[in-house]
Order: C-alpha cells, then structure tokens, then sequence
C-alpha cells in the first residue's frame, strides 16, 4: 500500500513541477516586437488584436489592402501593418528590410507565421500539379522564406519562432497540395528547433484541428471540387460515378458539423504560450479533435487509419476499384531508406557544398558558431555516415520487389538496420529524447569563439 502511494505522490509532485514551469511567464511585453503573417482573418487577425491589447508592439502582414485597413481599424495606433505576400521573395525582402529598420537593436522577439492557404482537395487523381504547386508554395516555401529572412533579427532577440502547421501535417486526411505542405512545415520545424537551440531561440509548432475560418469554408470547398470535376476525363468520372461529389460532400458536412471548433481564442491562447512562457512546447495540438483523434490516429498502424478515414469517403460507382486508389484495387507502397552509400550520400560533395555555404556566410553569422565549427561538424558527419551506411543497396531493390510483386504488399518498409533500429523508433519518441539522440551526433555552436577564418579546401 505504502509503495503505491509513493508512486502516486511522485507523479503528482512531477506533475505539479511540470505545470508550475509551464506557468512561468515572461515580463516587460511592451518593449517585445511581434510580427504575424496572414492577418487579414482567422487566426492571424484574431492575433494581432489579442496581442496589440496585451501590449506587444505587432507589425502585422496582410495580403490585400482591405484586410490592412480593417485591422489598423480594430487595434491601437501602436500595431502596424504591411502588405505582404510571402510567395514573392522581392516582396518578402522589403519587408524584411522594413523590420529591421522597425526594431533596430531590440532584435525581433517573435515571428508566427501563420499565413496559408487551403488549395484544393480533392482525390489525387482529380488533380494536376498546379493544384498541387499553390499551397506549397505559400504553405511551405513561403513559411521557410520568411523565416530565413528574418532569422538574424530573431537570434539578436533570443526570442521565439511559432509556425502554424495542422493535423493535416501529422495525418494525411485527404489528397491535395495542403497536406504535403503541412508535412514539409514539420519537417522544417523540427530541424529548425534544433538548429537554434544553441542560440537560445525556442521553435514551436502549433497543429489545429478543424476550425472555422476562411480557410475551412464548406461552399468554397464544394464548388473549388465541383469545378474539377466537370473538368475531369468520362472515363474517371465514370469510375467514381455521377453523383459521387454531392454524395462525398454530404457525408464530410455530417463530420464538419461534429468536429469543427468555432473558438479560434484555442489557437491564440497557444500562440501566447509559445511567445510568453519561459518553457514553451515544442508543440501544440490546439482542439478536441485534433487532441482526441487526429493526433493519437496518426500515431496508429496505417491499416488502422486507412480503415478509419476510409469510412468518411463517399462509395464508389465501381465496387471492385491507400486512400484514393485502395478502391481501384490500386497498392501503394513507400519506401524508407536509411543511410546507404549512394551519390546522394557522396561525402566529398556533401562537404565541398557545406563548404561553400560556409564561406558564404556573414562574419557574425560563422563568429556565433565558432571559426572551429565547420570542422568538427564534417568530423562529426563522416563519423556517423561510417558507422550509420550501408553499402548494400540491393536491401532497397528488395523492399522495391516485394511492393511490386506480391499480392498484400506494405504501406511502408524501413530499409536498412539504421532506418529500423534507429530512425523510424526516435521518429516516434518524445521531443525531448530525440532532440537529445540527434544533438549528441553534432557539436555545439559557441558564440565565445572569437577568431573567423575562411576554411580551406582540404578539411
């Protein structure tokens, strides 16, 4: 009996710590620059209002004049606004240009970038790549221009870094370019995360369930699929059959209608977190959807996700015809190679690039990473590309074989003893332990290394 009370006493009381640093927050808002993409509605705007009344100094992006006007409106004369559409790197410059001047020596406290669109979604064999192109671009390239742009102003600040991804960047819920971006702003969150821990900036990731916003907007969404079906071949509209489209779009408003948030404060009450606690999360599933079933559902063999999500699509016209294609009688398969030696994994091109990169940095951006650094991360990369490699391709070949020739084949094959007893598990654990794993491969950058040299050729 006494040994179960210790055990409840000692979770309660690590429960109790994690909540009280959780509480921690930061003071002295008012000398603190924000800048927030994507403020013309939703989140964005919803935003920029609830921090200018907190006392941050905002400087919000807008794409259309409209949505600047009618913000500057709603807020004090402290917020400021520009127009910027972040799939214009001219445009993205300037205004990055224009921040700097903004916040002078204070640096950039926090950057959220929260611009985005929906893009089409419809099944993938609807679609061609331009449908595909428009959200990644805004999405994810836009997202990364952004940052790169203003990750000096932020490093200077030691501030915050807060992209806004989705479920839909942990789940693959339905076909379209929104989905692929999503996972791509993960990605990009994850190494950025780690890039600049050792700099003291923190990088958060905020996934939304379904809410309603512009983005989510249902008639928008039919009529975007609806012309694509009239523009689709008889032969494809034959195999779904006429009718498919009001059927699939009846049965996802049934859904809507159960999981949508109408509360879009969740989202921005963890935005506020992300800027003002001393310990922000790495992420933040904001929504009871996305806590409850995206999020865990992601986390599920993809048999088990395949049969949940399959339940929500329309039937098909043809009974005998993943996701898309498993009614087609369609299989398809990925591949997940570890390291093998290949000439993507050249190391002499591999170093000859970083090089190159290296000597095309700033002064102060090699100073803060130490003039010795270079040098010991290719010591540290040819140390685990030794050890890590395999040199047997034919493993690849055989997870290709077995995906083309037998009857069940996977959705997925780790290939190579690194992939399987390495990567895919940390790819499943904790922030924290696999930051940890993935530091211990790499050396630290340090500020208190005065001396920068260019480094020569033959490291």
């Amino acid at each position: 009996m006494f040994f179960h009370i210790l055990i409840f006493l000692t979770v309660f009381y690590l429960w109790w710590r994690w909540k009280a640093q959780d509480a921690q927050k930061i003071r002295d808002l008012t000398d603190k620059y924000i800048f927030i993409t994507g403020c013309d509605s939703g989140f964005g705007n919803l935003a920029a209002r609830t921090f200018d009344k907190k006392g941050f100094r905002v400087l919000a992006s807008c794409l259309t004049e409209a949505g600047a006007v009618e913000l500057k409106a709603a807020t004090s004369e402290q917020l400021q606004t520009v127009l910027l559409d972040v799939t214009d790197p001219d445009n993205v410059r300037k205004v990055a240009e224009w921040i700097k001047a903004e916040v002078g020596s204070a640096g950039l406290w926090g950057l959220v970038n929260n611009a985005g669109i929906m893009g089409p979604s419809a099944p993938t064999d609807w679609l061609n790549i331009e449908h595909f192109r428009a959200p990644i671009e805004t999405n994810l390239i836009g997202l990364i221009n952004v940052t790169l742009h203003l990750l000096p102003l932020v490093k200077k600040a030691r501030g915050r870094l807060v992209n806004i991804s989705s479920t839909g960047g942990r789940l693959a819920v339905w076909g379209g370019g929104y989905v692929p971006s999503k996972f791509g702003v993960e990605g990009f969150n994850d190494s950025l995360r780690r890039d600049m821990k050792a700099f003291g900036v923190k990088v958060s990731c905020i996934e939304p369930g379904l809410f309603k916003t512009g983005l989510s907007n249902r008639k928008k969404v039919i009529e975007e699929r609806e012309a694509i079906w009239n523009q689709l071949p008889p032969a494809i509209r034959k195999q779904y059959g006429e009718g498919y489209v009001q059927k699939d779009a009846a049965r996802k408003e049934k859904l809507v209608q159960r999981l949508q948030n109408t509360n879009l404060s969740l989202v921005v009450q963890c935005m506020e977190h992300a800027l003002t606690s001393i310990n922000p999360r790495s992420r933040y599933s904001t929504g009871w959807d996305a806590k409850l079933l995206w999020i865990p559902l992601s986390s599920m063999p993809a048999a088990l996700q395949d049969f949940v999500l399959l339940r929500n699509k329309a039937e098909l016209a043809d009974p005998t015809a993943g996701r898309d294609m498993q009614h087609f009688g369609v299989k398809v398969s990925i591949i997940e190679p570890g390291c093998f030696k290949t000439a993507v994994t050249n190391s002499e091109v591999i170093e000859r690039d970083l090089l190159r990169l290296w000597n095309q940095l700033t002064p102060e951006v090699r100073e803060s990473y130490g003039d010795k650094y270079f040098v010991e991360y290719v010591r540290a990369q040819r140390f685990s590309m030794k050890r890590l490699c395999d040199s047997d391709i034919s493993k690849v070949i055989k997870c290709m074989e077995h995906a083309l020739i037998v009857k069940y084949p996977r959705t997925r094959y780790g290939s190579g003893w690194d992939a399987k007893f390495f990567w895919l598990p940390l790819s499943y654990a904790p922030t924290l332990l696999s930051d940890m794993m993935l530091r211990m491969l790499l050396p630290t950058p340090t500020a208190s290394r005065k001396s920068v040299s260019f480094v020569p050729l033959d490291v």
